[in-house]
């Protein structure tokens, strides 16, 4: 799935309403800071550009997100504010901003947090399309985070303890969202009781980081994942070596590593995309655990009172490489969750294994099964083996376009467009609501480790419950790493 570029030039600046303009009440909030201003879309109430921290500039840049500040008169809630910093066109280190789109009634609405994708670098949140669940009786938040190295650069081992969290600042920007959502989001009819995160790739594993934060406990009350989970992390060692290679790049010694405060937005971002390309592994951007609040690996801290629907695509890892590619050796660069060397390992395995198949599906298979779903496996199995209510959910239901280079295939993301509004084949829609509104899934078992039941959406909109699927190629990963 093509990350969501597009810039925003509107939104952070506080604008006094003219008198002369028309405010209906359904379109005014008062949240803790002040009053807002919003517009009625396709018969929902939408307030966008809604700052939930202080803009991370100057001395705050690298540093947690701190408190938003007070403004007076009217504040102009009509315009998206604009998009994490991520191609320096457009975009802005002042990012820390969320929408809201709310039913146009009163009433006491179970909520929905939406945590985008982007692979830590890109995205923000103007690219969802949450009218059916606010149609359905579901307020709906996007939320912006830090991004690349603004959001996931650790410092505190060359800037001290000011900046311990840099190396997550991502995943705290969307605990203070949480915190922000549970003192305000009553003032959109929404139930700061009844709140649900959810995330789809890099946004589902920070889903898994939240879930595993100890300041994030009792903000929400349920989650969904969607291809992603909770092992794309960087251990100490590895976070402080991608710092160091940030500097090399920028020419800064250790000793001067303040100067990181002083560079442009833009210099840093330069510097941050030289990073992305010489980086031997993917996604060099990634949430670096120790300390009180990120402690260990997620799916070893995470809260077990929190029921979660987790899942992937058959196909996923068709999206990030070239058909053309699939007989080459897999490079190092196209590796996330395990060393290099245990890929190789495994490539020569999957060979033996599957010798009968193509080299494009086994390509598929073993970057899928590293990245996406033996991850969430993983994370089910901990989970639920908590004592956790956990469901789990794959889709299968293939690209009909006989004219796309994914026809046949369920890539990464395939199943958004059914995630985010109803289809008649399928109730995958439906589902994520009753369950947003406390409803548990009752169309397919619980997962657990005895028989890992999974629903299955196959094609042509067919649910059906598998016990371990594909266990064969589970059980070589679980065997041979």
């Amino acid at each position: 799935m093509k990350l969501n570029r597009r810039t925003f030039f509107a939104g952070a600046a506080s604008l006094v309403i003219k008198p002369w303009r028309f405010i209906p009440e359904s379109t005014v909030a008062k949240v803790e800071q002040g009053t807002l201003q919003g517009e009625v879309e396709n018969g929902i109430r939408v307030f966008r550009g809604i700052p939930f921290a202080a803009p991370p500039l100057g001395k705050l840049r690298f540093k947690s997100p701190q408190p938003p500040q007070p403004w007076t008169g009217t504040r102009d809630a009509t315009k998206n504010a604009p998009a994490a910093m991520q191609s320096g066109q457009g975009d802005s280190e002042d990012c820390l901003y969320l929408n809201v789109f709310a039913p146009a009634e009163t009433g006491n609405y179970p909520v929905l947090v939406w945590i985008h994708g982007g692979g830590n670098t890109g995205g923000g949140t103007n690219g969802q399309s949450p009218g059916d669940y606010v149609q359905n009786g579901v307020v709906v938040v996007t939320v912006a985070y830090r991004l690349g190295a603004f959001g996931y650069l650790p410092l505190q081992h060359l800037l001290g303890d000011e900046y311990a969290t840099s190396g997550f600042n991502g995943i705290q920007d969307i605990v203070a969202a949480f915190k922000w959502v549970k003192q305000n989001i009553h003032a959109f009819g929404g139930d700061p009781n009844q709140v649900t995160i959810a995330g789809q790739s890099a946004g589902a594993k920070n889903v898994a980081a939240v879930m595993a934060t100890p300041n994030a406990n009792g903000l929400f009350h349920r989650a969904i994942m969607h291809s992603g989970s909770g092992q794309t992390i960087h251990r100490p060692d590895a976070g402080k070596e991608v710092t160091a290679q940030l500097l090399r790049i920028l020419s800064i010694a250790p000793q001067n590593a303040g100067r990181l405060l002083d560079l442009s937005p833009r210099d840093l971002l330069t510097a941050q995309q030289q990073l992305q390309r010489d980086y031997p592994a993917n996604f060099p951007f990634r949430p670096t655990i120790g300390g009180e609040l990120l402690p260990t690996i997620p799916e070893n801290n995470i809260q077990s009172n929190i029921p979660l629907i987790l899942g992937t695509t058959l196909h996923e890892s068709l999206s990030f490489f070239n058909i053309k590619d699939a007989a080459t050796p897999i490079q190092s660069r196209e590796v996330s969750n395990i060393p290099f060397e245990t890929m190789q390992k495994m490539e020569d395995i999957y060979h033996s294994a599957f010798p009968d198949i193509s080299d494009l599906d086994r390509r598929i298979r073993i970057l899928t099964a590293q990245e996406y779903w033996m991850p969430s496996v993983r994370f089910a199995e901990k989970h639920a083996d908590n004592g956790a209510k956990m469901w789990m959910f794959r889709f299968d239901h293939a690209n009909t376009d006989a004219k796309s280079d994914h026809f046949n295939y369920a890539t990464h993301g395939a199943e958004m467009q059914f995630m985010w509004r109803r289809h008649p084949n399928w109730a995958i829609h439906e589902t994520w609501v009753d369950f947003i509104k406390g409803k548990n899934p009752t169309t397919w078992p619980l997962y657990a480790s005895e028989k890992r039941a999974t629903r299955i959406y196959q094609q042509g909109g067919e649910p059906a419950t598998q016990n371990d699927p594909a266990s064969q190629e589970r059980l070589l990963w679980e065997t041979s790493i």
